[in-house]
C-alpha cells in the first residue's frame, strides 16, 4: 500500500451534529468499510478548527481544501431565510409570504472552496430534507446533483452512494490547480514527451524501453540535482534518445544498457519551496508532509495522464528519495 493521502473532509454546522449524534460513527463506520487503498480517513472541520486555535479560519480552511483528496458538505435545514422584498410585503399579503429553510452560509462558502480546490467530482453533498421539502439554495448551485437524506435509513444509503462514486473515481486524476501541476505539464513537455518520441525513432536499433519516472510522495528533502547524481551513482550514466551522451533530453540508464530509463523530477523541489513560503507559520511539520503527499500526487496524475498515449512510461512512487535509492539498487541487482 502506498503512504499517499485518501483524506475526507466533512464540512457542517455544529448544529446539525449536535442534533444528529450518530452522524459521525456512521459516517465513519461507512467509509471505513470501503476497501479502497489507502483506506478513506474522515477529518472533521471542528477536528481541523480545535488544531489551530489562534489561526484565522480562512486559513485553516485553505490548508484543508489542499491537502483533502474528497469532501463532504452536509446542507443541513439550520436556518430559516426571508427575502428583503418579502418582508416589505404589504401586512395583508402575509398569508401569501412563506419563510424558507435555508443551508448555513459557512457550509455554502466551504463549497465553492473545495470545489476550486479538488474539483467537483470530488466534492459530494448531503442534503437534509425534513417533510419532503428541500432546503433553498443559490441558484447558481441548484442544478447540481445533491444525495438527500431525512432518516437514518436514506442517509445510510446516501453514505453508500458517496463509496460508490469515490470507488469509481479513485481511477480518474483529474488535473488540480496546484504548484505540482503547473510543473509537471512543463516536465512532461520540455522532458518525457520528447525523449519517448526521439527514442521510438531509434527502436529498430536499441530495441524497445521502459521508461520509470520516480517520484518521492513523501518528502521533497534530497532532490537537488548534485544528490540525484549521487543516488544514480556509479552504476548508471546519463544518455540522450539515440543512445548517446551529447543529445538532448537526457534520461539515466544502468551502464551498458539502453532498454530501461530512470528518472528523478527535480522540479519537486520547487514545489517543497512554494509550500514552505506559503504555508510557514501555519501548517504543522506533518500537515507539510501532507501537502507533500498531494502535490506529489499532482504531479505524478499529471504526468500518468499525459503519458497515457506512450505504454512505455510508468510512474513509480516511493516514499523519499532514500525509498528510490533502495529501488534503483535492487533493480540493478535483480537485472531490471
Amino acid at each position: 500500500m502506498q503512504d499517499t493521502p485518501n483524506d475526507v473532509f466533512v464540512g457542517s454546522s455544529s448544529d446539525f451534529l449536535a442534533k444528529n449524534k450518530h452522524f459521525v460513527p456512521l459516517l465513519k463506520e461507512i467509509l471505513s468499510k470501503a476497501e479502497l487503498d489507502p483506506p478513506l480517513n474522515v477529518n472533521l472541520w471542528g477536528d481541523w478548527f480545535e488544531g489551530h486555535v489562534g489561526a484565522e479560519i480562512y486559513q485553516t480552511l485553505d490548508l484543508a481544501a489542499k491537502t483533502s483528496e474528497w469532501a463532504i458538505l452536509v446542507f443541513s435545514q439550520d436556518d430559516l431565510r426571508q427575502t428583503v422584498a418579502e418582508s416589505l410585503k404589504k401586512v395583508e399579503d402575509a398569508k401569501t409570504q412563506r419563510t424558507k429553510v435555508t443551508v448555513r452560509d459557512n457550509v455554502l462558502f466551504e463549497l465553492g472552496l473545495f470545489y476550486g480546490h479538488i474539483g467537483t467530482k470530488r466534492v459530494f453533498i448531503l442534503e437534509q430534507v425534513a417533510k419532503g421539502e428541500a432546503s433553498h439554495v443559490a441558484d447558481d448551485i441548484r442544478g447540481i446533483q445533491r444525495l438527500p437524506f431525512s432518516d437514518r435509513k436514506s442517509l445510510e444509503a446516501a453514505l453508500h452512494r458517496i463509496v460508490a462514486l469515490i470507488k469509481e473515481r479513485s481511477a480518474d486524476f483529474p488535473p488540480r490547480w496546484a504548484p505540482a501541476s503547473s510543473l509537471a505539464i512543463g516536465y512532461y513537455e520540455q522532458a518525457i514527451k520528447p525523449f519517448v518520441e526521439r527514442r521510438r525513432e531509434h527502436e529498430a536499433k536499441l530495441g524497445p524501453f521502459v521508461v520509470e519516472l520516480l517520484v518521492p510522495h513523501n518528502s521533497f528533502h534530497g532532490l537537488d540535482i548534485a544528490n540525484v547524481r549521487h543516488v544514480f551513482g556509479a552504476a548508471c550514466e546519463q544518455t540522450d534518445p539515440a543512445g548517446g551522451t551529447d543529445g538532448r533530453p537526457m534520461l539515466w540508464a544502468f551502464k551498458g544498457r539502453r532498454d530501461l530509463y530512470f528518472d528523478i523530477p527535480t522540479t519537486l523541489l520547487t514545489a517543497e519551496r512554494v509550500i514552505d513560503a506559503y504555508m510557514n507559520g501555519t501548517a504543522t511539520a506533518t500537515e507539510k508532509e501532507r501537502m507533500y503527499r498531494s502535490q506529489a500526487n499532482a504531479f505524478a496524475n499529471v504526468v500518468r495522464a499525459r503519458s497515457k498515449a506512450f505504454g512505455e512510461v510508468r510512474v513509480v512512487d516511493r516514499r523519499d528519495i532514500d525509498e528510490i535509492r533502495s529501488y534503483l539498487e535492487s533493480k540493478r541487482r535483480s537485472g531490471g
